[in-house]
């Protein structure tokens, strides 16, 4: 003989609406999660460009700080903030100079400029400020400047004494 199985109230399971409350607690906490990603990776790949800027700003002083003990080739005060003849190149991901002049090449990078000049010190009046700046190429994108890791501007900055005349 079968016995009929009687449901209680807490044996029925869940109703729609707690279905749908759950659904939308899972869909906005797995929202959450893709959002911090993206943001996490973009970082990440800000890291890193700033990083390289950074070694690439450092090879660049090195190489000026050896040169201007044997010369004195001054560039304009505000070289390394703009694009001064002379005083700036662009760089591909490798890191190697494409060009010096005009629009940047298409697989250009990097800008990095630099600057030379005098700096009035009490403690040795020869000293030379040496300032070293990299960012990345912004582009227009239909009209709108398109990077797709702005980390800003790495700067350097060195002071050598006893070189000015």
């Amino acid at each position: 003989m079968e016995h009929a199985r009687i449901i209680r109230g807490s044996e029925q399971g869940f109703t729609l609406i707690e279905v749908l409350v759950a659904l939308a607690v899972v869909t906005t906490g797995l929202g959450s999660v893709a959002q911090l990603t993206l943001v996490t990776s973009r970082a990440n790949a800000a890291s890193s460009d700033a990083g390289y800027a950074a070694t690439l700003a450092s090879s660049k002083l090195n190489e000026l700080q050896s040169a201007v003990a044997g010369s004195q080739a001054m560039t304009p005060a505000d070289a390394s903030y703009r694009a001064a003849p002379g005083a700036f190149d662009y760089l591909d991901r490798a890191g190697q100079s494409l060009s010096q002049g005009g629009l940047p090449p298409g697989n250009a990078v990097f800008v990095r400029r630099w600057s030379i000049r005098p700096v009035a010190s009490v403690a040795d009046p020869r000293a030379v400020g040496i300032e070293v700046s990299v960012e990345r190429v912004r582009r227009l994108i239909s009209g709108a400047l398109a990077d797709a890791t702005p980390f800003g501007v790495v700067r350097l900055t060195s002071i050598q004494t006893g070189v000015v005349p």
